[in-house]
């Protein structure tokens, strides 16, 4: 088991060796940071957390859905797979290692977000909100979680980063469509759903009314689609 958070920590700072990374990184941020400039400008009236948070999760949660349809088809594209797959290490720990790579990066997004947030805080000469900086890395660490391994189940079927991420989203998009609409007609408790990964995922990262029926929620379905993505993984000849 050490090995694996081993591997997973080498796999990280493999992944940020490559100067591609660090220009999209560049460039998103100075994006960001001009939008925050914008704001500051604006006076707005509403919770800067809140609005920073709306603007930068909302955006960032596509970056990290996307990376998380790249986790394995990554391995064919390169031509390392039959490396991977003929190592000492079984399936299930190969999936696993690519979930805890993928749960570092998105906590180092996390990071990013709090930077702009004391950046936004800092030209208003406001007071840093540090109490939300350990909710931050939560959520991010509770949706990579979930969202890491529901890609990774589409990716173990289809081997293809574009069909992976299509497919996964769209299934998003409809399952959540679903309970929404059920919630509305049947009057079905909200307190049950909240408990569906599928009906706040799109929510999770710029809520304020997370609880911890969603949380345990996102919990569970992690696991449920990791246990699927090992059995289908350890079963398919590669």
């Amino acid at each position: 088991m050490f090995d694996v958070f081993r591997i997973s920590f080498l796999e990280y700072k493999k992944f940020f060796c490559k100067k591609s990374v660090y220009i999209c990184l560049g460039l998103f941020f100075i994006f960001f940071l001009m939008s925050v400039d914008q704001l500051t400008k604006s006076n707005v009236s509403v919770n800067p957390v809140y609005l920073i948070n709306m603007i930068f999760n909302g955006f960032m949660q596509f970056v990290l859905m996307f990376c998380a349809s790249s986790l394995l088809p990554e391995e064919f594209r390169c031509g390392t797979s039959t490396f991977i797959f003929t190592s000492t290490k079984s399936r299930t720990q190969i999936l696993l290692t690519k979930i805890l790579f993928f749960t570092l990066y998105s906590i180092t997004i996390g990071l990013m977000n709090f930077i702009l947030i004391t950046y936004y805080m800092t030209t208003k000469n406001l007071p840093i909100p540090f109490n939300n900086f350990a909710y931050m890395l939560v959520f991010y660490f509770i949706y990579s979680w979930f969202i890491g391994n529901y890609f990774l189940f589409f990716t173990v079927i289809f081997k293809s980063r574009a069909i992976s991420f299509i497919t996964g989203l769209f299934f998003l998009y409809f399952f959540s469509d679903c309970l929404l609409r059920l919630s509305q007609k049947m009057l079905v408790s909200t307190k049950i759903l909240e408990f569906i990964p599928f009906y706040s995922v799109f929510q999770f990262l710029i809520g304020d009314s997370i609880n911890a029926n969603k949380i345990i929620g996102m919990l569970i379905g992690a696991l449920i689609f990791f246990c699927l993505s090992a059995f289908i993984f350890e079963k398919q000849d590669l």
